[in-house]
């Protein structure tokens, strides 16, 4: 497990918007120069990946977890990590107030298999069912004939014109 001591930044915090781009602020660029510091002398790990984040702060300010593992992801990438297409496992966690603050990353290679359809006779049988209770179900609400004709558009008389009075 690799400790960072240092407080993570937010996405509201890292990325800023000047004349329509989206740029890496004043506050990104240093994070990210300390994460890099932090982390030289690591080896990259390679193929597929489970990325645990644990993030600890000292304050007890309400935080979403969701707005702390782009920056992060991006900021390991290229450092324990080739990119952050390599991750097909994630798991984060938050603790507030517990005064001090520090990331805590633990990577980790893994292989992952195509999941296949179970054999079991019950779940086959009970994905059956399902399946034709759907079937039923859209049977049950196809439209009569009474409501089409409601539907229809109403045809109304031709007004006729001199000129249809006159043939």
């Amino acid at each position: 497990m690799i400790e960072l001591p240092i407080m993570a930044c937010s996405v509201n915090k890292y990325y800023r918007t000047w004349q329509g781009r989206v740029l890496i602020s004043k506050d990104g660029r240093e994070f990210k120069k300390e994460v890099d510091l932090l982390l030289n002398n690591y080896e990259k790990v390679l193929g597929k990946i489970k990325l645990t984040l644990i993030l600890h702060f000292k304050d007890k300010r309400k935080r979403d977890l969701d707005n702390y593992n782009k920056v992060l992801i991006d900021c390991l990438k290229n450092k324990l990590f080739e990119d952050d297409d390599q991750i097909y496992q994630l798991y984060m966690e938050k603790h507030i107030g517990c005064g001090f603050n520090k990331i805590s990353i633990y990577v980790e290679s893994i292989i992952v298999e195509q999941i296949e359809p179970p054999d079991n006779p019950k779940i086959k049988k009970k994905i059956k069912k399902e399946i034709n209770d759907k079937i039923e179900q859209i049977d049950e609400t196809q439209i009569d004939e009474t409501q089409i004709n409601k539907r229809k558009k109403k045809t109304y008389n031709k007004k006729k014109t001199v000129i249809d009075m006159i043939n």
